[in-house]
C-alpha cells in the first residue's frame, strides 16, 4: 500500500538524486550519506505527494 502511495513521482525524483548524488558519493566512499540523502528524498516526495492530495480532497 505504501508503495503504491508514492507514485511514479518519487521514483523520478529517487532517480534524481541518484544521477545528482550517485557518482560523487560512490567515487568518495561515502555511501552511507549518499543512502540518508535517497531515503530523505523518497520520504519528503511521498510526504508533498500526500500533502498535495489532502488538499485537493480536503
Amino acid at each position: 500500500m505504501r508503495a503504491r502511495a508514492m507514485g511514479i513521482e518519487d521514483f523520478e525524483n529517487a532517480k534524481a538524486g541518484l544521477s545528482l548524488y550517485g557518482k560523487k558519493s560512490i567515487q568518495g566512499g561515502n555511501i552511507f550519506w549518499f543512502k540518508m540523502r535517497l531515503v530523505a528524498g523518497i520520504i519528503f516526495s511521498g510526504a508533498m505527494a500526500i500533502w498535495i492530495l489532502l488538499g485537493l480532497l480536503g
